[in-house]
């Protein structure tokens, strides 16, 4: 979300105002106590289909596979 020049909410925007059938998903380090509640309405308002804790890439991965099709219960491979 901190990004240098535009912020991650702007980007998504931007994005998606380029490129309206984008699927946007924002990975955040937040703390779910303190800011979690806020980025997510405000993902929800730039069009973001998810907002995701960086430290949980397990659903990122499900999501993401759901997402193109496949299987959500792969195991990773060794080139994971």
């Amino acid at each position: 979300i901190n990004l240098p020049g535009l912020n991650g909410f702007q980007t998504t925007q931007a994005l998606r105002a380029e490129y309206p059938s984008a699927r946007v998903i924002i990975l955040t380090s937040c703390n779910e106590d303190h800011c979690a509640p806020a980025y997510r309405q405000l993902s929800r308002e730039v069009g973001a289909v998810a907002l995701l804790n960086k430290s949980n890439l397990m659903a990122l991965r499900i999501m993401l596979t759901r997402e193109m099709g496949g299987p959500s219960h792969q195991k990773p491979s060794a080139a994971d």
